[in-house]
Formats: C-alpha cells, structure tokens, sequence
C-alpha cells in the first residue's frame, strides 16, 4: 500500500508530525492510534490503521485542513457583500432584514418627515377631540406646529353639545379603510392632514332641529320690509306695471325641503355644498374648535324670496309671488347665517349686507339679482355679446328698496372699460338701467325713474 503522500501503515510518527491532511481519532482498544487521511480528490479517500508506539497531544490547528478553513472564510464574506448588495438596491427604511426562521416579516412603508402630522377643524368653533381615548388639552391652529399622530391606526372623537358625537378612523400611513374626512386648508405651518369634523341639522336631536329651524325663521322675518311702487314702475315679472301706488312686501322662508316646488341654486347641485346638504344647512368655512365661550355656528342656508303685493288699503293683489321671472321663479339663494349656542338656546342672525362680487354668496336681498344675471334671464348685451364681465353687487339695507348690480368689462373685451361701468338696479322682481351705459348695453329695460334713481346713487352708482 504505497502513498506519495507518506501517511502509510509502517509510519511510527507521532499525530503531531503529520504534514499532511491527517485527522487522529484517539486510541483503540490495542493501544493503537486510529489515524484517518483525507487526501484532498474525493475520488480517492484511503482509510490508514498505524500502530503508533507514542504520540503527542493532537495540535488544534491541525484539526481541520487549512484549505477548508480558506473555503469557510470565502463563503461568509460573499453572503456580508450580498446582503449590503441587497440593502443598497432598496429605499432605505422601506424593507426590514432578519435573521432567523420563520415568515417573511410585512415590508415597512418608510414614512415622510411630515407624516402623522394633523390639524382638526371643523364646522362649529366649540367643541374637544380625543384621541384613542385621550382628551386632547390644546388643539393647534395652523399658525401652530401641527399635532404628530405615531405610526398605526387612531380613533377620533368629536363632540359639540348638543350634537351628536361623531368617531372616524385615521392611519399613518394612511389606509383605505380610514374614514374620517380630511378637508383643505390654504395656509399651514407645516404640511399635514386637516381633519375635518362637519355638522349639520341632522345631528341634532329632533327638538333641536325643530327649535333651531324655528329661529332661522324668526331671523328671516325680521328681514322682511315694505316699499311703495309708484305709478309706471313694473313689478314681479318685470312685465306688470303700476297704475297707482302700491304696497309691496318682500318675504324670506327658510327651505328646508318641505317647499313645494323649490328648486336648487343654479350653482348648486341637488342643493349640495362641499358634499353637505344644504337644506339642513352647510357650511363654506372651517375653524379650529376651542373650548369658547362664543359657540358659533357660520354656516348657510338655502332661503326662497317671495312678495305679497296689496293696495294702499291693505285689499291683496298678490301673494306669494316669486321673486323674478323664468328660471329664477323659485329658485332658492343660499344665504350666509350666524348661528350661537349658549347652552340653553339658538340665537340667529343674517349676515348684515355687504358688497360682493362672489357669485357663489351675495346677501339675500342680491340673490335674485344674482341668479337672474347667471341663468341667462338678463340677455346678453346687444352691445357686448357674451363678452367677459365681472358682476358686482351691494344691497340695500331694507332689502325690499333692491339691489344695485354693476357690469365692467374684462380687459380682453373688444368695448374699453368704462369708469362707471353699467348699472342696473334689480327691484321689485326686475331690473332697471340707471345710467347712459347700462341704458346703451340693454335698450329694452325699462329706465329708473327719480326714486330708484336716488336709491342706486345710495349704493355706489355714479350716473
């Protein structure tokens, strides 16, 4: 059994003094030292038997061959440089590396410096938030550094006596199964979801509902206001003129759905603002809810004018008459109203009139005016064709007295824009010119006399 490599059977040599890949296994039963070589061609293994008369202690670092140990060393560096291989493909924090068995862990969605940052508004100014439980002390206005939600799903809670309480859900990062709502604001300090908390009459128990309704009425009435038409002004429809003097009443009634044959703003679509139904009232603007002594409530309603036309003597010639003629015959307006809460009862209040040129709110002695300009019940300017315009409005402080509507031309409009503009004063359900433009613009109206004259000069016109 000759071997070049020189561990054969005759070989007395201690353990110690093999050079080669040579493994001692210990002492059998003999005495004799069991010794194994593994030559490093697999297809050539020997099994060598020595007697050995002595031997050294084994030295450790011939336990395992050296190559091998090259091989181990091998393996563990190309697995560190493909796991930093993998980390540096993929956006940092957005996978999770472990080590062990088991399922692969949810990849970790890494989150945006400004994520979980919120803002809580809603429709009323009063009103707490809690969060998973928690009353939150101090709700941040967006002049505020926002409030910071961790990562995970979050309860939300509102309550506003004596509405309802409302819950909602919200994740960050946000998930399709969050439903509370989240709103807009113009300005923030920081970048962060507004979360919006919105009302309406429905939230209210029905005593407050009919309560309320009852003082949004109450707020109307006192709007309503008496005038005299004088002989030769026309009225209603624009086609009725007076023989004699007339008195003339201009009524509001709030629509709540229950008046038959209403029908929506024309900006409104099924009487819905901002997704709220405005017949249970809705609102346009958002405050941050603190825990105020002022509980305010601005929202809108949706509001139809209508006129009740007797002679002097009081005997009735019309009652209920529409406030205009085609499309705007019962056409609600939506009309700004301030509503407050002192814990015991509803206080209301319209907001007072102020010039506009907001064709989505204009006061509500404007509102026909409004709706009669943009239905197309006030034709086109011969003069102008449909040239763009701007439309400005100013009502008269007894809404019955009427409103003064401005038309100036747009830059890009072929006519230069005159320093006055036209005038038109909308009064008794139809308009009047009051100066030489409007007069030109629309030939067919029927010119304002000295008395609706006098009032248009009250409101800003300069004939």
């Amino acid at each position: 059994m000759g071997n070049s490599r020189g561990c054969l059977a005759q070989s007395r040599l201690p353990c110690s003094n093999y050079t080669e890949s040579v493994c001692c296994k210990g002492r059998n039963a003999g005495g004799e030292m069991q010794v194994m070589w593994w030559p490093q061609e697999q297809d050539n293994v020997n099994y060598l038997v020595g007697n050995l008369e002595s031997s050294a202690p084994i030295d450790g670092a011939k336990r395992f061959p050296q190559r091998w140990t090259w091989r181990v060393l091998f393996v563990a560096i190309t697995i560190a440089l493909l796991v930093i291989f993998i980390l540096t493909l993929s956006p940092l924090g957005e996978i999770e590396v472990s080590v062990g068995f088991g399922p692969t862990p949810t990849p970790t969605v890494a989150l945006s410096r400004y994520a979980g940052n919120v803002y809580f508004v809603s429709d009323l100014s009063w009103g707490t938030v809690s969060l998973d439980g928690k009353r939150l002390a101090h709700l941040p206005s967006p002049q505020e550094t926002p409030l910071r939600l961790t990562r995970g799903h979050h309860i939300l809670i509102y309550q506003a006596a004596p509405f309802a309480p409302q819950s909602c859900t919200i994740s960050i990062p946000t998930h399709a199964s969050d439903t509370c709502l989240v709103g807009n604001l113009t300005t923030m300090r920081e970048p962060a979801l507004p979360i919006m908390f919105r009302v309406s009459l429905t939230q209210l128990p029905p005593e407050q509902q009919a309560t309320l309704r009852t003082a949004v009425q109450s707020a109307l009435n006192a709007l309503q206001s008496t005038a005299t038409i004088y002989p030769g002004e026309t009225y209603a429809d624009g086609t009725t003129r007076a023989t004699e003097p007339l008195q003339a009443m201009l009524r509001f009634t709030l629509d709540s759905g229950n008046l038959t044959g209403a029908q929506c703003p024309f900006y409104l679509s099924d009487c819905r603002y901002g997704g709220q139904n405005c017949q249970q009232l809705c609102s346009t603007t958002a405050v941050v809810p603190q825990q105020a002594t002022d509980q305010m409530w601005d929202t809108n309603g949706l509001v139809l004018s209508r006129w009740d036309i007797t002679r002097l003597d009081g005997h009735p010639l019309a009652h209920n008459l529409p406030d205009g003629a085609g499309a705007v015959v019962d056409r609600d307006a939506l009309v700004p109203l301030v509503i407050r809460w002192d814990g015991t009862a509803w206080q209301v209040t319209v907001a007072p009139p102020t010039p506009s040129s907001n064709m989505y709110s204009v006061d509500v002695g404007c509102a026909s005016a409004l709706a009669a300009v943009n239905s197309g019940v006030l034709p086109y300017s011969p003069v102008t064709g449909p040239t763009p315009v701007t439309w400005h409005y100013a009502a008269a402080p007894s809404r019955v007295d009427g409103c003064l509507a401005t038309e100036t031309l747009d830059d890009m409009g072929p006519t230069p824009i005159t320093p006055n503009g036209a005038y038109l004063l909308y009064r008794f359900g139809s308009f009047v010119t009051v100066n030489a433009v409007a007069q030109r613009y629309w030939p067919d109206l029927p010119h304002a006399d000295t008395y609706a004259r006098a009032i248009a000069v009250q409101l800003g016109a300069h004939p």
